[in-house]
């Protein structure tokens, strides 16, 4: 989404700095690196899971949000498929 934003291919970078919240590790991520107006990082646990962000810039004052809770299972793909017939195009009201 981000890269949407921006016109361009964003990838993460560390700031170097590590925290804990919930007792989860993580590691702090600059998401708009090289972008002078989006203040945008996230604290990321080894498998990616954002524990904390923060965003905000020239255009709106930082918001911070913080997980309070974390659960880890496994998924069984019907879980996260999306329904077989989301294409239809009648389900769209798509003529045709």
């Amino acid at each position: 989404m981000l890269s949407i934003l921006l016109g361009r291919d964003v990838i993460p970078e560390s700031i170097g700095r590590t925290d804990s919240v919930l007792g989860e590790a993580c590691e702090w991520f600059d998401m708009a690196p090289r972008t002078v107006d989006v203040d945008h990082s996230q604290c990321l646990t080894p498998d990616k899971i954002p524990l904390e962000i923060g965003i905000g810039g020239a255009w709106a004052p930082r918001e911070e949000f913080v997980a309070d809770e974390i659960q880890r299972r496994d998924l069984n793909p019907e879980e996260i498929l999306p329904p077989a017939d989301v294409l239809t195009r009648s389900n769209w009201d798509i003529p045709g």
